[in-house]
């Protein structure tokens, strides 16, 4: 939540942010409005990527119903994955 009582939904991606972007922004924002103030919740989203394409922007314009701000990151991401000791039994 901000600073003005706005749930922030943020949707980070690695490298670029293709128009299906919107869908996945659409569900997350769909679920925080009906889990906090019964659909009242003023909801806004962020989308942060390498690379903004030109399908999203257009996305953006034709399909979503709340207030959307893009941004561009310019952080390189290196997976070293490696096992940590944990069992379940």
């Amino acid at each position: 939540m901000d600073r003005n009582k706005w749930w922030v939904v943020i949707e980070l991606k690695r490298d670029r942010a293709s128009d299906k972007v919107v869908g996945q922004l659409q569900r997350y924002v769909g679920y925080v409005r009906s889990q906090y103030a019964a659909g009242r919740a003023r909801v806004r989203g962020m989308i942060i990527a390498r690379k903004i394409e030109s399908a999203l922007t257009a996305s953006i314009r034709g399909n979503v119903t709340f207030p959307v701000k893009l941004y561009r990151h310019d952080a390189r991401f290196e997976a070293n994955i490696r096992p940590v000791p944990f069992s379940v039994r």
